[in-house]
């Protein structure tokens, strides 16, 4: 299996083979280990000939494989090269979080995970956005800070795992009930 030389140093052993052909990559399979929090691990290139091959090897060691004939524009791979993301589970890395999004952390002194912003696609009265957010240090839980402006300025809300589960149950319920109401 061919890796780069960085990929080997800083990812676990893959629990798969490939063939390494050396053949131009026509097509790549994206490499999931849990498809229930999405993680999307790492993508496989691999030409014409080895692709059920490939498959077979990614499946057979309990990951779901992904075929795609697109590659993306400018990409040049060779059969059996395979790229790991390090935000997926191979990724992994004891100093941050796995929904880190690696940036700054240090200066910072706190991990972050990407900003999501709420849109409805219609105009409403606050912009909000939502993170995840734990202090740097390694006792420190991870907590969900939310934020909401509009024109007249902003606040932001920091809230525990424990209060965000209670949170989603409660709208869940409002929800349902608002669903049932207009009726």
């Amino acid at each position: 299996m061919a890796l780069i030389a960085s990929e080997v140093r800083t990812m676990r052993d893959l629990p798969f083979r490939l063939a390494d052909c050396g053949a131009p990559a026509v097509g790549r399979i994206e490499i999931y280990s849990d498809l229930l929090t999405e993680s999307l691990d790492g993508v496989a290139y691999v030409c014409r000939t080895h692709p059920e091959a490939a498959a077979r090897a990614i499946t057979a060691a309990g990951l779901t494989a992904s075929m795609s004939w697109n590659l993306p524009p400018g990409v040049v791979r060779m059969c059996g090269h395979v790229h790991l993301f390090p935000t997926g589970m191979w990724g992994a890395d004891d100093r941050h979080p796995r929904w880190c999004d690696r940036h700054d952390c240090a200066q910072r002194g706190e991990h972050r995970s990407r900003t999501s912003e709420i849109n409805t696609s219609r105009p409403e009265a606050y912009l909000v956005a939502v993170a995840l957010v734990q202090a740097g240090h390694a006792a420190a839980e991870p907590v969900v800070v939310l934020n909401a402006t509009d024109d007249t300025g902003g606040a932001q809300v920091v809230l525990s795992i424990g209060q965000v589960r209670a949170l989603r149950y409660r709208l869940g319920r409002s929800l349902d009930a608002a669903g049932r109401s207009r009726r």
